[in-house]
């Protein structure tokens, strides 16, 4: 044998593999023209030979046998019913609307939906059994962690990316805001639920204000905005009680590598993740919550320490709100998503439980 030829027994699995090479792109075809010089990647036309094709690879399945498998694996009907279902799709629009010249195959497929999933597992934390409402909870959750970009499916990519990212509009479209007796409740539950001892948590470094320190300390890193003036605003001088959590994480006491924030900003985001936290366990249901929390945030949190630089208040001002907006609302679904779940599984052993017992 000559050294790349392959032995006459290959030839058989060779010819499987360019069938269902074939087939395959025949049922993934998206464009109108010949891609990479393979003809079945081509849309389903009346010049082409896909019915052909189809009709070859559904006698082949037919005939196929199994060695040393009781019964026939599902995918082999699967793919006799996919063939016939494009089949009829194609013969009834080709027959009935001559405008139609040809079927993208891959419009049919479900790889657009699984990587819709996959994008809100990926965000939004595995949930086997969700309700309609932690399904669209989780959705919101990974539009706002920018789902248009986050490849974590096993499918290909769908070129949806333009479809996906106009799912926004579940959050910026612009209905009439909350009535300002309903804002009035809002901002009363806020002053009732907020602690009073900001402060003093601040001065003892509670465990709770130790991690928004750290936070804070992201936050900071990710500001494009490199003014002295404001850098003084947000970055203490020295560390202190607050910082605890942060000298822990700091691998190296000499040179400091993270971020020290002020208890001005520690105290402004604090507030403001409270405010969000109590505004999503009232409203999170509600369409437009990401211009209601903003506009929340702007009227109850106090943004006086940012006064020393008048330039870049506002820019500021607008960067704590919206950062502090996204990382809130992501750690509230996630939370809410894995609670669900817990309970989910709760009951499912329970029930399982109770069969047990009845046996």
């Amino acid at each position: 044998m000559l050294c790349g030829d392959m032995p006459a027994e290959a030839v058989a699995t060779a010819n499987l593999i360019s069938d269902m090479d074939q087939l395959f792109d025949g049922v993934n075809a998206s464009t109108p023209d010949l891609r990479r010089g393979k003809k079945f990647s081509t849309n389903i036309k009346r010049s082409t030979e896909h019915l052909q094709m189809f009709t070859k690879m559904k006698h082949f399945f037919s005939s196929l046998e199994f060695l040393g498998c009781k019964g026939n694996p599902p995918s082999k009907e699967g793919w006799i019913w996919t063939l016939n279902g494009i089949e009829m799709i194609w013969r009834t629009f080709s027959s009935k609307y001559k405008t139609v010249e040809s079927l993208s195959t891959r419009r049919l497929q479900q790889d657009p939906l699984e990587n819709l999933f996959g994008c809100i597992r990926y965000n939004c934390g595995s949930n086997n059994n969700p309700t309609v409402a932690q399904f669209v909870a989780g959705l919101k959750t990974a539009v706002i962690s920018n789902i248009a970009h986050t490849n974590s499916g096993n499918c290909e990519a769908d070129s949806n990316s333009a479809i996906i990212t106009n799912f926004k509009t579940l959050l910026t479209p612009a209905p009439d805001l909350c009535t300002e007796t309903e804002q009035c409740h809002m901002e009363k539950d806020i002053d009732e639920n907020i602690t009073s001892s900001l402060e003093e948590n601040l001065e003892e470094g509670s465990g709770e204000v130790q991690a928004c320190a750290y936070v804070c300390g992201f936050i900071i890193k990710k500001n494009k905005n490199n003014c002295s003036h404001c850098k003084k605003n947000f970055v203490s001088e020295t560390p202190e009680e607050v910082h605890n959590f942060i000298e822990f994480k700091n691998y190296d006491d000499v040179k400091k590598s993270l971020t020290y924030a002020s208890k001005s900003l520690i105290a402004c985001v604090e507030k403001s993740a409270s405010v969000i936290n109590i505004f999503l366990e009232k409203e999170a249901y509600k369409e437009d919550i990401k211009k209601k929390a903003i506009q929340l945030l702007k009227d109850s949190i106090n943004y006086g320490f940012l006064e020393d630089c008048v330039e870049h208040k506002n820019y500021n001002k607008m960067y704590i709100i919206n950062s502090v907006f996204h990382i809130v609302v992501k750690r509230y679904c996630i939370q809410k998503n894995r609670f669900y779940a817990e309970e989910s599984s709760k009951t499912a052993l329970k029930r399982k439980m109770n069969i047990v017992m009845h046996k």
